[in-house]
Parts: structure tokens; C-alpha cells; sequence
């Protein structure tokens, strides 16, 4: 889904929602706004996750340490603040 000009949050019901599946994500170059997507962390078996240029802020969630098979993130471009 990269470069598709998507806008707006993420949506995301941790109840009715099972990622375990799931392995990549490429969501960069649109327009997506709010804070790190933390739908991410229900999928156990991510192994790449791109988030890119795009307007995400605020902070990158600590919990991004226990994606343990996680073995690229890329987040440039957006408004992440801290260390």
C-alpha cells in the first residue's frame, strides 16, 4: 500500500483483529497522521516494517523492543520525537 496517497489514522481494533499472520508492512509515502501505529504489536511475526514518509508523531513505543523477529523498521520522514 505504499504511495497510495492514504490519509488519516489508522484504524485499529485490537479485539477483532488478529495479525498473527502478518510479516510485512509498507505503508510509506502516503499521508497517514496520528501517533505509532501500536496495531503492530499484535502482530507477533513481523519481520519488516515501513513507515516512512508519511505525518506519524510523537513517541516511538518502547514495546517495539519485544517485535523480536522485527528485523528492519525504517521511519524516516514523519514528526517522532525523542531519542
Amino acid at each position: 500500500l505504499e504511495d497510495n496517497s492514504l490519509s488519516g489514522t489508522l484504524p485499529f481494533n485490537p479485539d477483532s483483529t488478529n495479525l498473527s499472520n502478518l510479516r510485512e508492512v509498507r505503508l510509506d509515502f502516503n499521508k497517514l497522521t496520528g501517533t505509532f501505529p501500536r496495531g503492530v504489536f499484535t502482530a507477533p511475526n513481523i519481520t519488516f516494517l515501513e513507515l516512512s514518509f508519511n505525518q506519524f508523531s510523537g513517541t516511538i513505543p518502547t514495546e517495539i523492543g519485544e517485535l523480536s523477529l522485527l528485523q528492519e523498521l525504517r521511519l524516516r520522514g514523519n514528526k517522532f520525537k525523542g531519542r
